[in-house]
């Protein structure tokens, strides 16, 4: 009777570790305001599970008179009972990455239609709104009351390859803190800004998101990229001080391999250079 008792209270121990489980990840889930995303995740293994562990507790009661069922019943109920302490568990992490995969995804949408919106809808000279006019055959935003056009000419990006300062053939990476592609890796560098030129920038964005200062040795390539209206400037760099440093941009600045990258790369361009690159030597 005792051994019964024993295994009665550490059933109801762990009957109540899943309770405490399943509250924590409740309070999860409200502070995040996904409350119907948890009940779908969370209810469809816990409950079940739960409903077993509740009927097995009744039935040790039934079987006091045979100390072998009691325990029998009882131990299967606490087997059950922890089963459902990891699904709990399970389903919190995978609700987490899901959570984590679905921002990524909104914020992905949102620069994608940022990109795409026009600048301008009303004219910023007489605020008369914009029309489409023809230009030698292409659509351009025009002002029906002035001379204001909207030209939409593509924004200049500058990119840089900087290899290792020890000749290894690693290359300098940057881990994305900003929408789009938050967490993937890419090669770093940034818009031109006013009043600079390509090569300017790519030192200022290079050092603004890694701490390292480079000297630009050479053009690579352009690439224009007509879905985001951007031109991407390739340049090879060689690091000339500095020390590897995060910024608000950035979750983490290395040199790697690009046979062993670190995880996946932001940006189909980024990627064929880091690959160029390997294929050619290091003298992309």
């Amino acid at each position: 009777m005792v051994t019964l008792i024993s295994a009665h209270v550490f059933a109801v121990l762990l009957g109540t570790a899943e309770a405490l489980a399943l509250a924590a990840l409740a309070v999860t889930a409200i502070r995040q305001n996904r409350f119907r995303s948890y009940a779908r995740e969370v209810l469809k293994v816990a409950v079940i599970p739960s409903l077993i562990f509740g009927v097995g507790l009744l039935g040790s009661y039934a079987s006091i008179g045979n100390i072998l069922i009691g325990i029998a019943v009882l131990t299967a109920m606490s087997l059950l009972g922890g089963y459902g302490i990891f699904r709990l568990k399970s389903t919190k992490a995978d609700f987490e990455a899901k959570q984590a995969a679905e921002k990524a995804e909104a914020d992905r949408i949102a620069e994608e239609r940022r990109q795409r919106r026009p600048i301008f809808e009303f004219c910023p000279n007489c605020a008369t709104k914009l029309v489409e006019r023809d230009f030698n055959g292409k659509k351009k935003l025009a002002c029906p009351s002035c001379t204001f056009v909207h030209w939409d000419n593509p924004r200049e990006v500058a990119v840089v390859l900087v290899p290792a300062p020890d000749r290894s053939g690693r290359l300098l990476l940057i881990k994305r803190l900003i929408a789009p592609r938050i967490g993937c890796f890419a090669l770093p560098g940034g818009f031109v800004d006013k009043g600079e030129g390509p090569e300017e920038a790519a030192i200022r964005e290079v050092f603004e998101e890694t701490g390292i200062i480079v000297k630009i040795e050479r053009h690579l390539r352009s690439v224009p990229i007509p879905q985001a209206n951007q031109i991407l400037t390739f340049y090879l760099a060689t690091a000339i001080g500095g020390t590897l440093t995060n910024s608000h941009e950035t979750d983490a600045v290395d040199y790697y391999s690009p046979e062993a990258l670190p995880g996946e790369i932001a940006f189909p361009t980024h990627l064929e250079a880091i690959q160029t690159w390997a294929k050619q030597g290091n003298n992309a």
